[in-house]
């Protein structure tokens, strides 16, 4: 008996010491692959709230994201009769800042946090509570504008933008994140989006995966989503579907609405989600704001009118002239009129119902862009541009609205009144585009260039003007051969007032090439008073024809 019980007491020992190790061996966390804090957030301001609809920032632009989400049962486990809240209420913060490039790029760096998190107690099955506040991982993306179109596929705007974004495990740990796992997600992507009327609509697709050569884990989410934007609210809404490889998929539905109030726009969006995925929970709500340049939108309402031709009877009696004005006939019945009023009759008219020379016989001469510049005239017949700018594309590269040829700062966004450049920084100095083809343009300035009375020292008052010519000259290589060119008023005999004229203009000549300007783009020409602006009358008139100009010649600079 006593070898029996011995035996049976070793049993026991045995059978409670695989229950411990099983015990120790089931202390875990839920590995979903993805963490909780899946949810775009659009900080451009061009789209909806969740999607940029494919438009980038502009260059130079800075928009900061603060927001913060609550989200009721994010993360599930199986338990015992159901599924069970591993987190059950989660309070997470959210800040981003997006930065807009030149070449249609920008650049969103997103810091997630938690501010508070808590589930049910799941230590009968093996698992740690989540840490209930900490530093979740941040993540950095790079989207690229691929085409911008105005006024396509009867859309009165449509955009697309590819995407690559990268989430790196750099937060607190501790499970602040949903995941505690040492993961890289990659998730590139691509956006679209179109305006028709006053409706913003974006189609987001997106591919998301867990950089894990032990356990990989790939999904894709879809998002379509529509806003409202001619109202002081801009009501939103957002149909979300995250479908992993190999795995059940999960639908969330969000309506939410933003108000702009100048620079800043607030935010506020709640929806529910159907299916047990991390990251998805029943129900969730967000409410932030977002700091950014005000986004001007101007609505064009256009209307078709269509005419209609009502034939009034004519009296049987009196047959009318068919070619009569105002009478229908075929183009055989009236062979020397001339419907089109082109000036050639209908017998030779090549186009008998469009407009045209009489040397290409009566037709409209061939404009492959449609731009209403002719081919034979366009410098860029394949490329539709204003006839101002010879049929050429306008190049605005900063998207200001100031054409670079004209632009004091090309790379930077400013206002027109500014010549395009930020109103922090006055121009003084201006390029004034003589012809279509830039042969010869004038550069102006607000402010005259003073010298001292009946000599050639530059003023003090006006050098910070020939310093900001110089690095106008530096941004815009364009203006290859330049001519600095001198005048005075007729007070003097006409060999005083001519040297004095060349002996200013070297003076400019000499302080720009000590600014920066080369040598051989510059020359200098005094005019003495034989180029007048002014009468010379009264005082105001002799002072506005004692001037200095800059002229690009488009030709070498004499030496």
């Amino acid at each position: 008996m006593a070898a029996v019980g011995a035996r049976d007491g070793a049993v026991r020992a045995a059978i409670l010491g695989l229950a411990l190790a099983a015990s120790a061996v089931r202390a875990q966390v839920p590995d979903p692959s993805f963490g909780l804090g899946r949810l775009p957030l659009d900080p451009s301001g061009e789209g909806t709230l969740l999607s940029g609809a494919g438009r980038t920032i502009p260059p130079g632009a800075l928009h900061l994201v603060i927001a913060t989400e609550l989200q009721h049962r994010p993360l599930l486990v199986p338990g015992q009769g159901g599924s069970a809240a591993f987190v059950a209420d989660r309070l997470a913060l959210r800040i981003l800042a997006a930065y807009g490039l030149r070449g249609g790029f920008d650049v969103t760096a997103s810091l997630p946090g938690v501010a508070g998190q808590g589930g049910e107690d799941l230590s009968s099955l093996g698992y740690v509570p989540a840490a209930a506040a900490g530093f979740a991982d941040p993540a950095i993306e790079l989207r690229r504008e691929l085409i911008r179109r105005e006024s396509v596929f009867g859309f009165s705007a449509f955009g697309l933008a590819g995407r690559l974004g990268l989430k790196l495990p750099l937060g607190s740990g501790g499970f602040a994140d949903g995941t505690g796992l040492q993961r890289v997600h990659f998730e590139p992507g691509l956006e679209a989006g179109a305006e028709l009327a006053a409706v913003r609509m974006a189609l987001d697709a997106g591919f998301v995966a867990a950089l894990d050569s032990s356990r990989p884990a790939r999904e894709l989410v879809v998002q379509v989503a529509a806003q409202l934007a001619s109202h002081a609210f801009h009501p939103d809404l957002t149909l979300r579907a995250i479908v992993p490889f190999g795995g059940a998929a999960g639908l969330e539905a969000l309506l939410g609405a933003s108000r702009p109030l100048g620079p800043v726009r607030l935010f506020a969006l709640a929806g529910a989600g159907i299916g047990e995925l991390a990251g998805l929970p029943r129900l969730r709500a967000l409410v932030g704001l977002a700091w950014q340049p005000p986004l001007e939108t101007q609505i064009v309402e256009r209307v078709v009118v269509q005419e209609v031709m009502v034939e009034k009877p004519v009296p049987q009696a009196a047959e009318p002239d068919p070619c009569a004005p105002g009478q229908r006939h075929s183009f055989d019945q009236c062979p020397d009129a001339d419907d089109d009023r082109d000036g050639v009759a209908n017998n030779v008219d090549r186009c008998p119902i469009e407009r045209g020379p009489i040397s290409n016989d009566g037709c409209p001469p061939p404009d492959r862009d449609r731009d209403g510049v002719p081919d034979v005239e366009d410098d860029c017949p394949d490329s539709a541009g204003p006839a101002e700018n010879l049929g050429c594309p306008v190049e605005d590269d900063d998207r200001d609205g100031v054409p670079d040829v004209v632009d004091n700062c090309p790379g930077v966004s400013g206002p027109a009144a500014n010549h395009g450049c930020p109103a922090s920084e006055p121009q003084r100095v201006y390029i004034l585009r003589e012809t279509a083809r830039q042969i010869r343009s004038r550069l102006k300035f607000s402010a005259g260039i003073l010298f001292a009375s009946g000599e050639a020292q530059i003023g003090s008052e006006s050098r910070p003007v020939l310093d900001q010519l110089a690095q106008l000259l530096a941004r815009h290589p364009e203006l290859t051969y330049l001519r600095v060119e001198g005048h005075t008023d007729a007070e003097g005999t006409p060999e005083r007032n001519l040297e004095l004229s060349q002996a200013r203009a070297e003076e400019v000549l000499d302080y720009l090439r000590r600014r920066g300007v080369q040598r051989h783009r510059l020359s200098a020409k005094g005019f003495g008073a034989t180029r007048p602006i002014d009468t010379g009358v009264a005082p105001s008139g002799r002072a506005r024809n004692r001037r200095v100009e800059l002229v690009s010649i488009g030709e070498r600079a004499e030496n």
